[in-house]
């Protein structure tokens, strides 16, 4: 049900700048992408956020983090689950906007979707970069506040 015609770039505002004929490798090639980001933070956040002993966490104050008793990590923990569930949402909608601007380019050029999955894409896009920032700097005031409470914050 793809058009013949699809768009494979856009500029910063949403028009298309190249165009791909009769090449659908292009539309599973970023499938694939998609579904190996999703399954890799999904797993990530499955299996390691979940022990939170393991050395190959990479956290703020980690030597000191891994001394703490498992209860006093629960709370860190599940902000980090949290945290990595949101940046899997946010990916999937990169991509979803991504499929949709190449859609609607390719089917209805002059459609109002395009202009919205365009300003949805980039606000997306700025908030997985602002947010786990922020979640950085709050995590690590959480670790440092646990730390100071056991007396391990040197």
């Amino acid at each position: 049900m793809l058009p013949d015609r699809i768009p494979i770039k856009f500029d910063f505002d949403g028009n298309p700048t190249k165009w791909a004929e009769n090449k659908h490798e292009n539309l599973i090639l970023l499938f694939a992408i998609c579904t190996f980001s999703f399954w890799k933070l999904h797993l990530f956040q499955r299996y390691l956020l979940n022990d939170p002993d393991s050395s190959l966490l990479n956290i703020p104050y980690k030597k000191q983090f891994l001394k703490l008793p498992i209860a006093r990590k629960q709370r860190v923990m599940i902000r980090l689950n949290r945290m990595m569930g949101k940046l899997n949402t946010g990916m999937l909608l990169i991509y979803m906007f991504i499929l949709a601007m190449m859609y609607y380019t390719a089917v209805q050029p002059d459609s109002f979707m395009l202009p919205l999955a365009n300003y949805s894409l980039i606000l997306v896009i700025v908030l997985s970069v602002v947010f786990p920032v922020t979640e950085y700097f709050g995590i690590k005031a959480m670790i440092r506040q646990k730390l100071q409470e056991e007396g391990l914050y040197e």
